[in-house]
Formats: structure tokens, sequence, C-alpha cells
């Protein structure tokens, strides 16, 4: 849904609110000129918007979303991952881009993103299994390029510290015509 409350000049943002017992939410912004579209929102199982934009001659859906927690049932989890699928694949056929950015709440590993400093975790092999499916991706956290890969840090309850990379950005690495 738009919603009125953000606002940023030349930008139309999209926004997907908790309810208010949860707070928060997500929201994915795009430049008037690039002529967003709405194309999908999740459900109250599936946090994710995605939007067409059209740079060019291009079309790119994208997608920003909000990974399930890593205590969440199995079937909220396929969910979350079966629309996922869904928005890439209908970009794939019908010739688009695929841009993906949001906290997966998943750790990767380092078999994915070198210097990651998790063994993956349930999620990480929910995600994995979802880039296997689609193989044009590639997470932009695992190119060497990216620097500062730490996205959350945070103190536990028995006083240890945390770090994670939670938070990724996924590109079609297929070239548009």
């Amino acid at each position: 849904s738009v919603n009125n409350q953000l606002k940023m000049d030349d930008f139309i943002i999209y926004d997907k609110v908790r309810g208010e017992r949860e707070g928060g939410g997500i929201a994915i912004a795009a430049k008037k000129d690039l002529n967003p579209v709405l194309i999908a929102e999740g459900d109250s199982d599936v946090e994710a918007i995605s939007i067409d934009i059209h740079p060019s001659k291009l079309v790119i859906s994208c997608t920003s979303a909000y990974g399930p927690q890593q205590r969440d049932s199995a079937s909220k989890k396929a969910k979350f991952w079966e629309y996922l699928d869904n928005i890439a694949d209908s970009a794939w056929s019908d010739g688009k881009g695929f841009y993906l950015q949001g906290d997966l709440n998943a750790w990767l590993g380092s078999a994915v993103i070198p210097c990651d400093p998790n063994i993956q975790n349930e999620n990480g092999k929910l995600f994995h299994n979802f880039l296997n499916r689609h193989p044009d991706l590639t997470v932009v956290n695992s190119l060497p390029v990216c620097r500062g890969l730490i996205t959350r840090k945070r103190n536990l309850l028995n006083g240890k510290k945390e770090q994670s990379i939670i938070d990724f950005v996924v590109v079609c690495s297929r070239v548009l015509p």
C-alpha cells in the first residue's frame, strides 16, 4: 500500500506496517521517474513488498523483505520463500531483472559469505536453497567489493556479544536485453 506518512521528494513509497502490538514493518521507495508499480504484497505470514521499476528500456522487479525469525514455524518459512520464488520466477518468465534486499534473519555462513563469523543456521539453509534454485542470482554481500559485512551487533543475555550478517542485497547476474 502507499503510505502518506513517509514522504521523500520525487519518490513513491510503498510500505507494509505490522500490527500495533508488533510495531515496525517494511518499506520500499522508488523515484517517481522510474514509474514504479506495486506487483505483490505478502500477507500476515510474509513481510514483503514487490514493485516493478522501469529504468530506460528495462523492467526490474524489486522486493523488500523481512525474513521469518529462526523460531518461526516451518510453514511460515515455507510461505516466505515461496513468495520470493514466485517473484523471481515471474521476473524471469517476463524478461525482467530481479533485485531483493532485506533483513532475511539468515546466517549464510562462510561457504557463501567469506568471513561470515557464524555457521549457517536453518534460515541460512533455506536462503541457500533459494539461491541454488535461482543460480543467476548474486549475493552482493559475498563479493570482494563489499566491506563492513557485519549488519547486526548486540549483547546477549549471557553477556556474550553477537555479530552477524543478516541483511542482504541479491541481484540478478543475468544480462537483460
